[in-house]
């Protein structure tokens, strides 16, 4: 399928500025909880307690979690046939082997797509493995499950029970994503900017939906559409409320909208907009 690689993009003197607030805006929003008992064992003190993990953390740290029961969200990929020359339990016969992503995963990135994480077991005859037996790519589900085995670092889980999650991405969205962060590093800003509304659609995770307008309205921004920018990440804000990044750059397009309507003659002239994929994935026609 269609991918590439995220890359850094350099960027014009103009927008340095700009992109430090939006980073020191981020990290801010990171800061450690100052309450936190330091002399605990770690995250993994609570696991006994019912709340969601990130996977990603469970793969940095799997040798904290052996023997326990864990919840995760993970992105659907498909079965796949693991050879498990280690003699564990998962024998074919009785366990389907998967793969899938992490909730975070970028898959637009041509990289992190090509390695779904694909040391996930489901016992054959189960209601999970009924529930995952017809589930599509991409989908994603809350899943609870046991670390079973580690094996050279990475952990081996079993499935026990999922619940789905009501969006997921679809292909026509993750190709104009690719298509937009590719014309995006060819500096191609108008056709970037009409690839990341294209992939703008209801059904996708908020997360990605949010992502693919800023990206939408960064592009409007550096093809000189301040006030187009402005209004697209309105709707990012709306779609997902208090993202730090977004709400940087609304406060700085903001002031330069104001800036532009003091001066005569820097009115923005404003282009139809492009089609939109209606809830479902299908590209509009």
């Amino acid at each position: 399928m269609p991918g590439t690689a995220m890359t850094w993009l350099k960027v014009r003197p103009g927008i340095e500025a700009l992109m430090v607030l939006v980073l020191a805006s981020v990290v801010g929003a990171q800061s450690p909880d100052s309450t936190k008992d330091k002399r605990s064992g770690g995250w993994w003190d609570d696991l006994l307690e019912d709340r969601t993990l990130p996977l990603a953390k469970i793969l940095a740290h799997p040798a904290a979690l052996r023997g326990q029961t864990v919840r995760f969200v993970f992105q659907f990929h498909g079965p796949t046939q693991c050879a498990n020359p280690y003699h564990t339990k998962f024998e074919t016969d009785w366990y389907q082997n998967l793969s899938g992503w992490t909730n975070e995963a970028p898959l637009w990135s041509k990289d992190v797509y090509r390695k779904p994480f694909r040391n996930l077991f489901v016992k054959r005859g189960t209601e999970a493995e009924r529930d995952l037996a017809t589930a599509k790519e991409y989908a994603r589900f809350v899943a609870v499950g046991e670390v079973t085995e580690i094996i050279r670092g990475e952990p081996w889980i079993e499935i026990t029970g999922v619940e789905p999650l009501p969006t997921r991405l679809n292909e026509p969205a993750l190709v104009h994503l690719v298509k937009g962060f590719m014309l995006k590093k060819l500096r191609r800003w108008d056709a970037a900017a009409s690839a990341f509304r294209a992939a703008d659609d209801a059904s996708i995770p908020e997360r990605v939906r949010a992502m693919a307008i800023r990206e939408e309205a960064m592009a409007l921004s550096e093809a000189g559409k301040t006030s187009l920018a402005l209004s697209r990440i309105e709707t990012a804000l709306r779609v997902s409320p208090k993202d730090p990044a977004s709400e940087a750059l609304r406060d700085v397009w903001r002031t330069r909208v104001k800036d532009q309507n003091r001066r005569p003659g820097t009115e923005e002239v404003e282009p139809p907009p492009p089609p939109v994929s209606p809830p479902g994935g299908q590209p509009a026609k």
